[in-house]
């Protein structure tokens, strides 16, 4: 249904979709026309929007890009974390993903988009994020909050912080609040060691295992020899564990 707005009621739309979660945002979008969803995600700050726009389905998704500008989607892209971004291009349609891929994903994050891209479907590797905090234990407190003031990360992704040996073998991870509280401990003292780590190739559900029997806000996953080269957050975890409770009862 399409709704009007004036002036003040957009104002007062505003304040009110800003405090909203993002998942209970594209629940209510998924029920609106197409000019009220590009209307409110214009609304939105521009962290939520692509939060918000993660969360929708690949129908919705695949008319906002038909129907956005170029800067749009180019400002969108940005906002998108990489997990998120390859998470979209597997819902779209093969021509839908060439563009947006030779003309708003470049440099770096292309490389590292299409590197995700390739790992199977179902692997841990399909649902990581690489966007991580990860310092060496020889480092100091000092220094990991010195790097988490620099961090451009949400501070969701800082609850953890990542310890790794000086060959960046994960060793396990400490908790900033505790960095914080305990700045005269050494690394070592504040580490919590990993019970177990997956690999990239590694089938999903076993991060939705780990999630729920350790009780972690992200999984680490590590190559081969143990170096961390992503994360899987606890929302992701959740999801998979649905998804695998819907296919139990089918």
């Amino acid at each position: 249904m399409t709704r009007n707005y004036d002036v003040d009621a957009i104002k007062s739309l505003k304040i009110e979709i800003n405090q909203m979660d993002p998942v209970d945002l594209a629940d209510r979008l998924r029920d609106m026309d197409p000019v009220s969803v590009a209307l409110w995600l214009k609304l939105l700050e521009k962290d939520k929007a692509a939060d918000t726009f993660a969360e929708l389905d690949a129908d919705t998704k695949r008319d906002l890009i038909d129907s956005y500008t170029d800067d749009a989607i180019r400002s969108l892209i940005k906002e998108l974390d990489e997990d998120e971004l390859v998470d979209t291009l597997q819902e779209l349609p093969a021509n839908m993903v060439r563009r947006l891929m030779d003309e708003f994903v470049t440099g770096e994050r292309r490389v590292i988009v299409n590197k995700l891209l390739g790992y199977p479907e179902d692997s841990v590797g399909a649902i990581m994020t690489v966007e991580f905090l990860s310092i060496k234990a020889s480092s100091g407190t000092e220094y990991i909050l010195e790097r988490v003031l620099r961090s451009p990360l949400d501070g969701d992704k800082l609850e953890q912080i990542w310890i790794t040996d000086d060959s960046l073998v994960l060793l396990g991870y400490v908790y900033l609040a505790d960095v914080m509280r305990y700045k005269d401990e050494s690394v070592e003292d504040l580490l919590n060691p990993l019970p177990r780590t997956v690999e990239a190739l590694d089938d999903q559900e076993i991060v939705a295992k780990l999630a729920y029997r350790y009780d972690l806000s992200e999984i680490p996953v590590t190559d081969s020899e143990g170096r961390l080269i992503g994360t899987v957050p606890l929302e992701d975890a959740i999801d998979i564990m649905h998804e695998e409770y819907e296919e139990d009862l089918s």
